[in-house]
């Protein structure tokens, strides 16, 4: 048969309505609140492992803070030079465990001078601020506002969030398929929603319903990796 060449699709916009927010909920209120401007003048920090959500939820932010007609952007910290990238009404930093000197320097900067501003700063990063390998003075700067722990999802959580967004796509109830993407490909829902877009794509072309052997073969033309060696559907 031939081969069908597919790319994983891309995940949903990244909004306030398309996290999952589990056991996050207090965290996403206080984003909403501060993206429309009704906690202005206010630091948080987000932090946690990779796959939470914490990317997600920085352009979240910022396109809420757009749509409510505040000035907001994203900067990845690597790439923070100066204070100067630092004068929207609302900056949202990620990865701010990889931040240079001159970006912990611009970050010092903001602090001193946001005052008067009424500006809000938002920082992501994999660690807690205590954790950072940064300046004392910026560290517990970080830690002077709002942290919250970004906490990761349930496996039943996930399998929840999947089902729903089949449903959404009007897909057919596929219980066996999700449990075994939980398993095989990946545990941040990103790429668990890209690849229900793209196994629904994929069984499209080939006119085929989305068994567990298909899984497996869209996965390995994704070039997706399969961390329980050995284990392939049958």
């Amino acid at each position: 048969m031939e081969q069908f060449v597919l790319e994983l699709a891309a995940p949903p916009a990244a909004t306030f309505a398309s996290f999952v927010a589990g056991d996050n909920g207090p965290a996403l209120y206080a984003l909403r609140r501060i993206a429309g401007g009704a906690l202005a003048h206010h630091a948080v920090y987000l932090w946690g492992p990779a796959g939470v959500g914490r990317t997600h939820l920085l352009h979240a932010v910022v396109t809420a803070a757009v749509a409510a007609q505040r000035t907001a952007h994203y900067i990845d910290a690597p790439l923070l030079e100066s204070s100067m990238q630092l004068g929207a009404e609302l900056i949202a930093i990620d990865n701010a465990d990889r931040l240079s000197a001159a970006g912990e320097q611009a970050i010092f900067e903001w602090f001193n001078r946001s005052g008067p501003r009424h500006d809000s700063m938002l920082v992501a990063a994999d660690r807690s601020p205590a954790a950072l390998a940064a300046r004392d003075d910026v560290r517990s700067r970080l830690a002077s506002g709002i942290v919250f722990e970004v906490l990761p999802l349930s496996d039943e959580e996930k399998f929840a969030a999947m089902q729903a967004y089949a449903s959404a796509r009007g897909l057919p109830p596929l219980d066996e398929v999700f449990r075994y993407l939980l398993v095989h490909a990946g545990r941040d829902m990103g790429t668990l929603i890209s690849l229900i877009e793209t196994l629904d794509r994929y069984t499209l072309s080939l006119k085929r319903p989305p068994t567990l052997p298909l899984v497996h073969q869209l996965l390995q033309q994704l070039r997706i990796p399969n961390p329980v060696h050995g284990t392939d559907p049958v």
